[in-house]
């Protein structure tokens, strides 16, 4: 509502994980009430060292991740997935958090944001209900997802698709495909019978355009 002025570190299509915070950022970090951040490693060490530079204290710092049940990277089961968006019934857990730590923050407004996180989670279940909709019109064989890098984990665990592979192996869109791995790519997809290569606006579709 108009109890909050609200500022985002990321534009719309930025990586998040690979971000260079200028001095407004510094400002407006270090006069926060209250700094949110995904976690599980997506902002990697950039919001860390923003944090650092702010001298924000950390007890206003919040890591949403922590609090929906990660999953693990399908690429190697042992990083945390950090897109758990995808799944609107884990985002609920993180907007239980928001509305908590903002209620911590602002008591006078602690009605307000359980109202709006009510009415937000109305939503989510609406948009879980739709996905499912959706998702029963694909022959169960045919919910094979292929992406640009490992996004869509959450997405497939909640919806019943399976993760084929990805173009950038891993859940950072840092990492560099070998030969083999494309090569092996290709395989996949010619044994699968996968229709579609989905591709995201913050990565380019170079390598996925090649495969």
């Amino acid at each position: 509502g108009d109890r909050v002025s609200v500022f985002s570190l990321l534009g719309p299509g930025d990586d998040p994980h690979g971000v260079s915070p200028g001095a407004q950022d510094v400002r407006r970090v270090a006069d926060a009430d209250l700094v949110l951040s995904v976690g599980l490693d997506l902002e990697a060490d950039w919001l860390e060292k923003l944090i650092a530079n702010a001298s924000a204290d950390p007890s206003r710092t919040v890591a949403l991740g922590e609090v929906i049940d990660p999953l693990r990277s399908h690429d190697d089961g042992i990083a945390p997935d950090p897109h758990f968006w995808f799944d609107p019934l884990r985002v609920k857990l993180a907007v239980s958090e928001i509305s908590a730590r903002l209620s911590a923050v602002d008591p006078d407004g602690a009605e307000v944001y359980r109202a709006n996180a009510t009415v937000y989670d109305a939503r989510l279940d609406e948009l879980h209900a739709w996905i499912q909709e959706q998702v029963a019109w694909i022959p169960p064989q045919r919910r094979l997802l292929l992406t640009s890098h490992e996004s869509l984990g959450y997405l497939a665990d909640r919806y019943g698709f399976e993760i084929v592979g990805a173009v950038i192996p891993g859940i950072t869109t840092e990492a560099e495909p070998s030969a083999k791995e494309i090569t092996g790519l290709v395989d996949a997809i010619l044994e699968r019978r996968v229709a579609a290569v989905f591709t995201e606006p913050s990565v380019s579709d170079r390598l996925a355009r090649m495969v």
